[in-house]
């Protein structure tokens, strides 16, 4: 469950830090680095609700039978 809320704004903030070191400076985010926080946390949000929406509608054993894809 951690991995699911601490993850992604992890791995948004690290990618988004490496860039900038990568860049020696050049590419830098335009806004401060708790935006670049605030949207980890927001993409974690919206993941992990999908994910639970999709658990969701293929529960059950007839999940097959209920999908378009077959």
């Amino acid at each position: 469950m951690l991995g699911y809320l601490l993850g992604k704004p992890i791995g948004i903030t690290g990618a988004t830090w490496l860039v900038t070191w990568a860049s020696r400076g050049r590419l830098r985010p335009p806004v401060g680095w708790a935006a670049v926080g605030a949207v980890g946390v927001s993409a974690a949000m919206g993941f992990t609700v999908s994910l639970q929406i999709s658990a969701l509608a293929f529960s059950g054993s007839d999940w097959k039978r209920r999908s378009w894809a077959c």
